[in-house]
Formats: C-alpha cells, sequence, structure tokens
C-alpha cells in the first residue's frame, strides 16, 4: 500500500519478471578482436571467421548447382532419325530356347501316356501310431512349460524383497532420466532462438579488420558496426523481440463467405406456372 494515497499497488502479472532467455544481455567481444591482440588470439578469432566464409561460398555454389541440369545434352536430328528407323533385333537364341520348352513337354506327354509314376518327394508319410505319439509329447512339453511356471511364480514370493528393491531403483532411474530430460529442454529453450514473427533470424556478421587494416594509433581506427544493430541483435536473439516477415497465407480464414445456389425446382417456377 502507498504511504500517501492510501492506493494498493496493482497486481502484476507472473511473468512480469520471466527471462525468456539465459544468454547475455552483451556478449563479451573476443580477444582478437582488441586492438593489440595476441597472435594465438586474432589467429583464432580469423579461422572462425574464414570457416564461416567458406561455408557460405559452398552453400552459394552448392544453390549454383541445384538450378542447373546435371545432364546437358541436346538431341540431333540425325540421332532422332536413326532411332526411327532402327528395327528391333530377335535374339538368335529364342529357337532354341523354344526347341528346349517342347522338348520337356514332350517328355512330359510321353510319361503320362506310360504311366510312370512320378516321384514328388522321398519323404515318406507317418503313421497312426506316430502322429498320436507325437501329440502324446507335445501334450507333454506343453503341460511341462505350464508346470515350470507356475513353479516360478510360487518361487517368487520367497525374492519379494529383491523384486521391491529392483523395483525401487527402476523407478528411480526413471525418475531422474525424467528429471534430466527436463532440464535439458529447458535449457533448450532458454538458450535457443525461438520462433516469433514470421521472419527467420539470421545472426549479425561479427565485423573485423586483416592484418594489413590495422591502423598505427587508435585515433585513425574506424569503428566496425553500430550499436543500434547490435542491440537489436542481441533482442532478438533472446526471444524479447519478433522479427517481422509475410504472413501465412494458408492459413483458414475464421468467417467464410456465404454462397447463394439457385435450386432447379425454384428456376421452374414462372410467371403464370401453377403449384401443383
Amino acid at each position: 500500500m502507498l504511504l500517501y494515497t492510501k492506493k494498493k499497488l496493482p497486481k502484476q502479472p507472473s511473468t512480469a519478471r520471466f527471462k525468456p532467455s539465459l544468454l547475455d544481455h552483451v556478449s563479451l567481444p573476443h580477444a582478437g578482436t582488441s586492438y593489440n591482440p595476441k597472435a594465438e588470439d586474432y589467429e583464432k578469432y580469423v579461422t572462425e571467421i574464414a570457416k564461416a566464409e567458406t561455408q557460405l561460398m559452398h552453400e552459394e555454389e552448392r544453390i549454383a548447382k541445384a538450378g542447373k541440369p546435371k545432364h546437358e545434352s541436346v538431341v540431333t536430328y540425325a540421332e532422332k532419325s536413326l532411332e526411327e528407323t532402327e528395327g528391333l533385333v530377335i535374339d538368335p537364341r529364342y529357337n532354341a530356347d523354344g526347341g528346349k520348352e517342347e522338348s520337356n513337354e514332350n517328355v512330359e506327354e510321353e510319361a503320362m501316356e506310360t504311366g510312370e509314376k512320378i516321384i514328388i518327394s522321398h519323404l515318406k508319410r507317418k503313421t497312426r501310431k506316430q502322429k498320436l505319439n507325437a501329440a502324446k509329447e507335445k501334450k507333454l512339453q506343453r503341460e511341462q512349460k505350464r508346470r515350470k511356471e507356475i513353479e516360478k511364480k510360487q518361487h517368487d514370493v520367497f525374492k519379494a524383497k529383491s523384486i521391491n528393491k529392483e523395483l525401487a531403483k527402476t523407478e528411480q532411474e526413471v525418475a531422474e532420466s525424467a528429471a534430466r530430460r527436463k532440464k535439458e529442454k529447458f535449457l533448450k529453450k532458454m538458450t535457443t532462438r525461438q520462433r516469433l514473427g514470421g521472419g527467420e533470424f539470421k545472426d549479425e556478421e561479427e565485423p573485423f579488420l586483416l592484418q594489413e587494416e590495422l591502423p598505427d594509433n587508435l585515433r585513425r581506427l574506424k569503428p566496425q558496426g553500430h550499436v543500434l544493430n547490435d542491440r537489436l541483435a542481441s533482442l532478438q536473439k533472446r526471444n524479447m523481440l519478433p522479427i517481422g516477415g509475410p504472413r501465412n497465407k494458408n492459413k483458414l480464414k475464421s468467417k467464410l463467405k456465404r454462397k447463394f445456389v439457385e435450386k432447379r425446382l425454384v428456376a421452374e417456377v414462372t410467371k403464370g406456372s401453377r403449384v401443383m
């Protein structure tokens, strides 16, 4: 409650002090960006920039290659006419295969005429007694398996303590893994860029100077980049500002248009017509 006006302060929402990102407000510059950096720091800084630049060049080359056809070939008039006039070549082995098939068919017909038995398999059929014995053996195996399962369940009663310990251990492991996954998910959400707005976030290119471009004194050094652009990129990276972009046109309209249709029966009603 305020001291002089005797009025209560407005209730703050729960998200008033919520931080949408755990990233630093102002990212510290690389050690290689200083005026007089060490050789190792400057080399690391330049190699990182070179890697990013080469990756960008490879991506541009890939996009350029994807736009072109892989095999460019033009069919000439001579090739087209040759293809049209070319006939189908018959395989010389065609007649030989046909003769073989005919000979096989003749052999089968001769065997059917003479009444010779064609052996399908050399396996002997089981007798009735053998079938009954096999069925009894299967039944005994099933009963033995069922008996073993019942005995195992009965013995598990004496292992109640160990079973409870195993269950408690598995439950603890599941709870720990769930907590770990939840923590990882939260950290990923708080340290990565979320989709806000229709645009796409692009990291700002870090300004840098080559060794030959570095001046002799600080008075001749020109500032690289802009503070406002840096702040804007930081706010967008920390999920505090949306990125403008085109709206989703495929979104379904909430209010549909009315459609008037003239029925056939209504169209038949004219001046002078009677209702039946």
